[in-house]
């Protein structure tokens, strides 16, 4: 859907005289600054025996966001949990319209990131979803890019009508973790495409970091727990089951 809009988006600017590659005049800023930002999320299967050189692709592609005055996608790596090899979490700023305003969609093009990209992504994929999001502003995603190497993120679709519901017992664990002394996540919800409500993604150094859990007692555990609204820590594990049809658990390093 998201490569759909971005042809139609190409088509109706393909009219407008070709000029030097500049930055785009759209009003509002490339990169968002309110609360939240939409991101495209895309997962990508590898075609078999290739997904070294889909890595080496994408990674060679990061300098063309740059020449679009886009910033630049995080990638990162599967190593055990979901299917997908690669997620791409591209920031689309602040509104649809933005984005895929003629401005924009042209400069991206012409730096390389229109359909030769597309093109090329289904040569080297056997399997692709995308769905856009919106979650955590701009510079909170970069900043916990840059100071981490590994993240686990939790993919879920909800039971009908309980998409509010989980999304705040996703900030009731951050509450939790904060208290212990472990590092929150941050939450994704989705605005259209693929199957999943909402996921969220946790950062951390390496994976012995994110082995180490709690910085506290059971006792603290238990009063953190309470303290976001659950009935006990025992509890948070059914409390999420109760909210959600299925959710998917993925650890990745980040590709830098």
């Amino acid at each position: 859907m998201f490569a759909a809009l971005l042809a139609l988006s190409i088509a109706s600017a393909a009219a407008a005289p070709l000029a030097p590659l500049a930055p785009p005049t759209a009003a509002a800023p490339v990169a968002a600054t309110s609360d939240s930002t939409l991101y495209n999320t895309v997962l990508i299967q590898a075609a078999p025996g290739r997904l070294l050189e889909m890595i080496e692709y994408l990674q060679s592609t990061m300098p063309a966001y740059d020449a679009a005055h886009e910033p630049r996608p995080v990638m990162m790596r599967h190593t055990q949990g979901d299917h997908w090899d690669i997620m791409l979490l591209v920031p689309m700023g602040a509104s649809l319209g933005e984005y895929f305003s003629a401005a924009r969609t042209v400069v991206r093009e012409r730096a390389g990131l229109g359909r030769a990209y597309d093109e090329r992504l289904r040569d080297l994929a056997q399997w692709r979803e995308e769905t856009v999001v919106s979650g955590a502003p701009l510079a909170d995603l970069q900043a916990r890019t840059a100071a981490n190497g590994y993240v686990h993120i939790e993919m879920f679709v909800s039971r009908g009508g309980q998409q509010a519901a989980l999304h705040h017992e996703r900030e009731m664990e951050n509450a939790m973790l904060a208290a212990t002394g472990q590092p929150t996540n941050l939450i994704f919800s989705r605005v259209f495409g693929g199957p999943w409500d909402s996921y969220t993604i946790g950062f951390y150094r390496d994976l012995k970091h994110y082995a180490e859990g709690s910085h506290g007692t059971p006792a603290d555990d238990e009063a953190a727990a309470k303290k976001a609204g659950f009935a006990s820590r025992a509890a948070m594990a059914q409390t999420l089951r109760e909210l959600i049809n299925n959710h998917h658990d993925t650890l990745a390093g980040i590709v830098k």
